[in-house]
């Protein structure tokens, strides 16, 4: 079967849950794992126009330069606890480190 660039192959996905993630969600709920789902967000702190209609151009004053605000959070898949790190830059190994060093507290 040829791969499509940015399709869902249904087939790694079904044995990936049920060969994987099932398991370690049935050890998570009794107690033997915690479980987390960890992601990025980058927050860009610029004003951005979305659809705008207006007989004439509208611009909208921002400090130059471009300021992120990134999150970088993980959440226990059973009990919804959300620990999360701040950074006012990038996301990176020492941001995941510092994460982990936060779990494990």
């Amino acid at each position: 079967m040829k791969q499509i660039p940015a399709r869902a192959d249904l087939e790694a996905q079904e044995i990936f849950k049920t060969e994987t993630l099932e398991p370690f969600i049935e050890q998570a709920q009794q107690n033997k794992i915690h479980l987390f789902c960890v992601d990025a967000s980058h927050f860009v702190l610029l004003p951005f126009l979305g659809y705008l209609y207006s007989l004439s151009v509208r611009y909208i004053k921002a400090a130059s330069g471009r300021q992120r605000f990134s999150v970088l959070g993980a959440l226990n898949a059973i009990t919804k606890e959300l620990v999360m790190i701040t950074e006012h830059t990038y996301i990176n190994a020492t941001s995941v480190c510092a994460l982990l060093e936060k779990l494990h507290e």
